[in-house]
């Protein structure tokens, strides 16, 4: 949770070290293909994380689903 501008407001976002590298890559060479590797649950979180990485050019075919992950 990342707080907004509105006091006492907070939103849902997605990050870390190896999401926001691809994330960049996608930014900045849009052309270049990009596919990111990586497990998560079968849940709303997750998909809308996945969506999020979508809509951002990353191309999440090789996301790998688990139910063990889920919230």
């Amino acid at each position: 949770m990342a707080p907004t501008d509105a006091p006492n407001t907070y939103q849902m976002g997605s990050a870390g070290d190896t999401f926001n590298t691809a994330w960049y890559l996608a930014q900045l060479t849009p052309e270049t293909p990009l596919s990111y590797f990586t497990a998560v649950g079968d849940d709303a979180i997750s998909s809308r994380m996945l969506g999020a990485m979508r809509e951002s050019g990353v191309n999440t075919q090789q996301a790998r689903l688990s139910r063990s992950f889920s919230f």
